[in-house]
C-alpha cells in the first residue's frame, strides 16, 4: 500500500465509481443541501448511505477541490486498518515482532491499497468494519473495556452509515466471537452500554 502512495492524485488510476460520490460532495458543496445525494446533473441518487458524500465534501472543503483529496478519506482509513490489525495483535500476543508483521502485511495487500486510492465506500467500509471487530474481540478475550465497547459499536454504526447491510452482518459476527469467549469474556454490563450503542444507532441511522 505504502507504494501507491505517491500515486493517489492520478487520473490513471481513476475509477468509473469515483464520480458518484465526488460529484455528490461537489453538489452539496454547491447547494448546500447536506441530506440528499444528487449527480451532476441534479438528480436525486439514493443508491448509498451518505457518509462517504458527506466526508468527501469535508476534505473538499478543507483542503480544496482535486483526486488526492477526494481520496484522502480512503486513505486515512486504509491507514487506520492497519494499526487496528497491529493493535488487536499486540493485545492479543505477548511477542510484539507478530504484531509489527501482521500490520505490515495488512499494508501490503494489493486490494487494500487499491481501495484506499478509490473515492469510494468500499476503504470506508473495510475500516470501520475492522474497527468494530476489534472492539468484539477485545472484548470476547476480556481484554477490553469502556473503549473497546466503544469501538465494537460505533463502529458498526459507521459501516452501515457508509454500505449498509454488511456491516451488521460484521457486528452480529463479533458478538456471536464474544459469546463464544465463554467465562473469559467481558461481563455484558460491559458490551451492552447504552451510550456507544445509542450512538452506533444515531449514526446508523444515515443509512436511510
Amino acid at each position: 500500500m505504502v507504494v501507491y502512495l505517491p500515486a493517489i492524485g492520478e487520473f490513471a488510476i481513476y475509477h468509473g465509481d469515483e464520480r458518484f460520490y465526488t460529484d455528490g460532495a461537489l453538489v452539496m458543496l454547491r447547494t448546500g443541501d447536506w441530506t440528499t445525494a444528487a449527480t451532476a446533473d441534479g438528480v436525486p441518487r439514493f443508491n448509498k448511505p451518505l457518509l462517504t458524500y458527506w466526508l468527501i465534501a469535508g476534505t473538499f472543503g478543507s483542503f480544496g477541490i482535486g483526486p488526492t483529496t477526494a481520496r484522502l478519506a480512503s486513505l486515512l482509513t486504509g491507514l487506520m486498518t492497519a494499526w487496528l490489525v497491529w493493535h488487536v495483535v499486540r493485545r492479543s500476543y505477548p511477542d510484539e515482532d507478530v504484531a509489527l508483521v501482521a500490520g505490515a502485511l495488512t499494508l501490503a495487500q494489493v486490494e487494500l491499497g487499491v481501495l484506499a486510492r478509490r473515492a469510494t465506500p468500499d476503504m470506508l467500509l473495510v475500516g470501520f468494519v475492522t474497527l468494530s471487530l476489534t472492539g468484539f474481540l477485545l472484548l470476547a478475550q476480556g481484554r477490553g473495556r469502556g473503549g473497546a465497547a466503544a469501538a465494537a459499536w460505533i463502529g458498526a454504526g459507521l459501516g452501515v452509515a457508509t454500505k449498509g447491510i454488511p456491516a451488521v452482518a460484521a457486528a452480529c459476527f463479533g458478538l456471536t466471537a464474544w459469546v463464544a469467549g465463554g467465562t473469559d469474556h467481558a461481563p455484558a454490563r460491559t458490551v451492552f452500554r447504552p451510550a456507544p450503542i445509542a450512538a452506533a444507532a444515531l449514526i446508523g441511522s444515515l443509512e436511510r
